[in-house]
């Protein structure tokens, strides 16, 4: 489970994709399932550079891996 600012791949159509920095910790999703909200890391960057919250989207944590 990754922590908030840690960089994670997203699992999208049997591959993984890097990229993508975590945005919150686990949370339930509107279907009851577990997700993570994630942003790219373009946006994550210039977000925090703007003291604003980055545009993001909820994936599933079966769906997503922390990077080193």
């Amino acid at each position: 489970m990754p922590d908030p600012g840690q960089k994670v791949a997203l699992l999208v159509e049997g591959e993984w994709r890097g990229g993508f920095r975590a945005v919150s910790g686990p949370l339930t999703g509107k279907e009851g399932g577990i997700v993570v909200l994630v942003a790219e890391e373009e946006e994550y960057r210039a977000s925090r550079l703007a003291d604003r919250r980055p545009v993001r989207m909820a994936w599933p944590v079966d769906g997503l891996r922390i990077e080193e």
